[in-house]
């Protein structure tokens, strides 16, 4: 069993770097490509690396909820795969909606700042994890509103008991895996349009972050819960990106500063968990 899932974890390293090969590639098409530019490669690249950071909180989440609703490991492929597909359709109409807004009314950008700039304060203050918070509150609603069998056989989303069709904690868990991905979009979208007004870098950015989520989940399982300080520093870049778009009518920070400022943030982070991990048995 051990070696069973020493192996995936290799093979989840691997198609994380593959995915993060990938959107380097498609930088780099950005750039070189006939009539490419400099500017849009950055941004695409800055974006992407917003989208991936935030996406450890929402592997946090996702942990959260198999550990709730005890779905096995077995079975967490076929959330994890769902859940992915339902993030890629839900984030492209999160990215169509704020182009429009945009672009139809001139202070939305402020409203995205103060959505950014709140959202930090809060990921800064919170006795627990933001994403905890979020899981507890939509597993209590998903509870009220569907049907739960009791006794289910394992790997399958809904059974018939008595005749009627009723969930299982696996349609449950990705349930509440979609709801919570919906709520991290209001964070995430607004952040990925800080850094810049195409509505196509910004979703290629949240697609090559998403597509990568299932492998990430396996590399950071049990590793994101041990990363001491990685609301803070996410709270850091939020109020970092929120900050520069209610700035930028006087001020117009280059995309590449915003590129190391955040690079810097996750490198700060990283290296602060790691001389002060949380001890294992701190999470029960």
């Amino acid at each position: 069993m051990a070696a069973s899932a020493a192996r995936g974890r290799r093979a989840a390293v691997g198609w994380s770097l593959l995915w993060v090969a990938l959107a380097l590639v498609y930088a780099a098409g950005l750039r070189w490509r006939p009539g490419g530019a400099v500017a849009p490669a950055v941004a695409f690249l800055t974006c992407y690396v917003v989208e991936l950071s935030l996406s450890a909180d929402n592997v946090a989440v996702m942990l959260a909820v198999f550990r709730h609703f005890r779905v096995k490991e077995a079975d967490q492929p076929r959330v994890l795969r769902w859940g992915v597909i339902g993030a890629i359709v839900f984030r492209g109409v999160f990215v169509l909606l704020g182009a429009a807004l945009l672009a139809r009314v001139g202070w939305m950008e402020y409203v995205f700042a103060a959505i950014l700039i709140i959202a930090a304060l809060r990921m800064a203050t919170a006795r627990v994890s933001p994403g905890r918070e979020i899981e507890g509150r939509i597993v209590g609603v998903v509870r009220r509103l569907i049907p739960v069998a009791t006794d289910p056989p394992g790997g399958r989303f809904l059974v018939a008991v008595n005749g009627r069709r009723q969930a299982t904690p696996l349609l449950l868990a990705l349930v509440v895996i979609e709801l919570g991905d919906i709520v991290f979009a209001v964070d995430s979208v607004p952040a990925a349009f800080a850094i810049t007004r195409d509505p196509w870098l910004v979703y290629a950015a949240n697609l090559f972050a998403i597509v990568g989520l299932r492998s990430l989940y396996v590399v950071l399982a049990g590793l994101v819960s041990r990363w001491r300080y990685l609301d803070r520093g996410l709270a850091m870049i939020l109020l970092y990106v929120g900050a520069t778009m209610a700035a930028r009518a006087w001020v117009e920070i280059p995309t590449l500063v915003t590129l190391g400022v955040i690079a810097g943030v996750l490198a700060a982070t990283a290296a602060l968990s790691a001389l002060r991990p949380v001890r294992p048995d701190a999470h029960g």
